[in-house]
């Protein structure tokens, strides 16, 4: 109620275009306006008592008080209200923008000097566009090639750091069709001012209607059209983005490729039967709590995956040895990476039950694991 009554909207802000807009507009403009009211109330005391007290010839000033108990805690109780209101707002809001829900749709983010590049799993592709369904939850998890970028969605009142070598996450849904602009918002080198993209938010497809029949009437359709049904975008344009290393694959069959190529096979298997492996099965390896060898319990996540393949040392499983040798150099470039984690990812379907957890920023560097790709050689 409180937050209401202040929070009218400002002219130099972006319109609300996703779910978390709202309240980080509210909360800002709660701050503004007390800053404003702080700010006149004080100055305008102070020239008051200029004026109201300037010394004077022959006026002897009368003696004040050296405290006052009531005055005293006005000036410490109200702002201390004021501040916890404000920590509580803020505490609120951080857990509400950065744990996704446990149903969002998942779009992997690679950033690299100076693009986006945003791959879909179930598709098994890539592109510089970010394209995502309107009134859906969706979830970013992002690394980057080379150095710190961020992702900044005005519109949405989102931003979160994409950093080399780990996951970051972020999370919006999106209000209303349309493209909204997505920059890079920590410099990062001399076209930093470029690695600008849209994010395009589609329609969802009516119900009954099927996105294979009807993307022949998109046919030649700009696919830039926020108009076009989200379903039948994917299925347009998995035809022209598709990875051309990968044929008609998913990012996780291009995964489970390199899995093999790399003799991943031959330490893990993909089934619950481990006999005569040196690593552990990768059967439902995502999103478990499992014992690592300093008696501590991490989860394990896409951050844990990562770390797995490039140190596999780093959190040797409980029951294990350190055998696995580093996979650093046998990766070309980020997106086999993601498509190996994407594989290992895919592998709680094997026993009938995908783990998702919430966020794989959501637990500590601890979160990775080394044993999900130990391959000894």
């Amino acid at each position: 109620m409180l937050l209401s009554l202040f929070a009218q909207r400002s002219l130099w802000l972006p319109p609300e275009s996703s779910n978390l807009a709202g309240r980080i507009d509210e909360a800002f403009m709660v701050i503004y306006w007390l800053s404003v009211i702080c700010f006149v109330g004080i100055i305008g005391a102070m020239v008051l008592f200029t004026i109201k007290y300037k010394r004077k010839e022959g006026v002897e000033p009368p003696k004040s008080r050296s405290h006052w108990l009531g005055l005293e805690l006005v000036w410490s109780i109200i702002p201390f209200i004021i501040v916890l209101f404000l920590f509580y707002e803020g505490f609120a809001g951080y857990t509400r923008n950065f744990v996704p829900p446990t149903n969002s749709s998942q779009i992997t983010v690679l950033g690299k000097k100076w693009q986006w590049s945003f791959l879909y799993p179930e598709a098994g592709y890539d592109d510089k566009v970010l394209h995502v369904p309107v009134n859906t939850p969706i979830q970013l998890n992002m690394t980057s090639d080379d150095v710190v970028h961020s992702l900044f969605v005005p519109d949405f009142r989102v931003k979160k750091d994409v950093i080399p070598g780990r996951y970051t996450t972020l999370w919006f849904e999106a209000l209303e069709p349309g493209s909204y602009n997505l920059f890079c918002a920590e410099y990062c080198g001399q076209q930093h001012s470029d690695m600008i993209t849209k994010v395009v938010v589609h329609p969802s497809l009516e119900e009954g209607k099927d996105a294979d029949k009807e993307k022949e009437s998109y046919a030649d359709a700009d696919l830039m059209d926020p108009s076009i049904p989200y379903e039948v975008w994917l299925a347009i344009a998995s035809d022209i983005f598709r990875n051309v290393d990968s044929g008609n694959e998913t990012l996780a069959d291009v995964g489970r490729t390199l899995f093999e190529k790399r003799g991943c096979n031959q330490c893990h298997s993909i089934t619950a039967d481990s006999e005569n492996k040196k690593g552990p099965p990768l059967v439902g390896a995502y999103g478990e709590n499992i014992d690592i060898s300093t008696g501590e319990s991490v989860i394990r996540d896409d951050n844990y995956l990562l770390e797995s393949i490039k140190d596999p040392a780093a959190k040797i499983r409980k029951g294990y040895q350190p055998v696995m040798p580093s996979f650093t150099s046998q990766f070309k470039n980020p997106r086999e990476y993601i498509a190996v984690v994407e594989y290992i990812k895919q592998l709680n379907n094997v026993g009938g039950e995908t783990a998702k957890p919430s966020s794989p920023e959501s637990t500590s560097d601890e979160s990775a694991q080394p044993e999900t790709t130990n391959t000894a050689e």
